[in-house]
């Protein structure tokens, strides 16, 4: 299970990924602070779940704040599974517009606070893929193939 964190700050990168090793078997983490190298990235490798920060740094003209960024994965992968990962109300007010634009829910498990537990990561898993964290349950990549494909219809 391929996992993308999208945020720009090193410590709270470190700290989730950190977090998300230590709930979920089977996990390859990767991490970018930009919104650009997070394009690259998916068109390049498409991940299992992407979870994004709000208030990314602007670098140059080209990049987005993170509700911009979810609009773009979104378009262009629609049935990707996306986390939004913020403590500012106005981010989270902006990324659920996004997600509702996209026919998308906005709950718990796809809404996260920078301070979230390893049981909203233990729900979340089961929410989106399905599978008890309890479980250990080793990856399919047959599985992941059949998502991917689905990403590129």
């Amino acid at each position: 299970m391929r996992v993308l964190i999208i945020e720009d700050n090193a410590f709270n990168a470190f700290c989730l990924s950190r977090l998300l090793e230590s709930v979920i078997a089977s996990v390859a983490i990767d991490v970018v602070n930009n919104s650009q190298d997070a394009l690259s990235f998916i068109d390049t490798h498409v991940p299992d779940l992407v979870i994004i920060d709000g208030e990314l740094n602007l670098i140059d003209e080209f990049s987005t704040h993170g509700p911009q960024l979810a609009a773009i994965i979104l378009q262009k992968y629609p049935h990707l599974p996306l986390i939004t990962w913020s403590d500012s109300e106005f981010m989270r007010g902006a990324f659920a517009k996004v997600l509702m634009q996209y026919n998308r829910l906005v709950n718990e498990y796809n809404t996260w606070t920078k301070t979230v537990s390893s049981e909203c990561i233990q729900k979340a898993w089961a929410y989106y893929f399905d599978e008890s964290v309890d479980e250990k349950q080793a990856f399919s990549h047959i599985t992941r193939s059949k998502r991917q494909a689905s990403y590129h219809l």
